[in-house]
């Protein structure tokens, strides 16, 4: 897999590699409609070295988030939810987990449901996977938190900032290039 570099000089933010289904990051959170998930891209700020998520794939990153019901509104409590996925630090591990550097667009179907619905969706599918903001663990109820999920796409348990380059023990011309760049 071929990992492309993007060196700019400019010192503005750019959204150019948003998809459709994305919003901008500077669009105020309190315009949002309660009770629905959003998909945010962070843009890029070409003038800081460290901070520049993107996918071990070279896919640009995005969150979702959501505010929660009017009525639980509060704006001093978030949940952040990372979502999990292992690790990959050679050219066996990385090409091994190929698929999971790459950004997970099924995550955009959630675009426009509530935290309940995206829990029942997983239910219906038969997937053992639970969603943080519909829950109440003990004397917490997640669902009167603005929840911030992050796709996990870099294999890098969400902290790189780096590309690195595996090179295959067998055989010195097969290269992998990978951006663990901390989505």
């Amino acid at each position: 897999q071929n990992i492309r570099k993007v060196v700019m000089v400019a010192e503005t933010e750019s959204y150019y590699e948003c998809d459709d289904n994305a919003i901008q990051d500077d669009v105020k959170a309190s315009s949002l409609i309660p009770n629905t998930f959003y998909k945010i891209c962070p843009g890029t700020s070409y003038s800081e070295t460290f901070g520049q998520p993107q996918c071990g794939d070279g896919t640009p990153f995005a969150f979702y988030f959501s505010r929660p019901p009017q009525k639980l509104e509060n704006k001093n409590k978030i949940l952040i939810e990372f979502m999990g996925g292992g690790a990959c630090w050679d050219y066996e591990t990385c090409e091994n987990m190929a698929s999971y550097l790459t950004f997970p667009t099924s995550m955009d179907n959630f675009i426009g449901a509530s935290c309940s619905e995206i829990e029942t969706s997983f239910l219906n599918d038969g997937k053992d996977i639970s969603a943080l903001c519909a829950k109440q663990i003990g004397s917490v109820d997640f669902a009167g938190y603005n929840t911030i999920f992050v796709p996990y796409c870099t294999q890098d348990v969400h902290v790189g900032d780096n590309f690195a380059t595996y090179m295959d023990n067998d055989d010195d011309d097969e290269v992998t290039l990978v951006g663990h760049k901390g989505s």
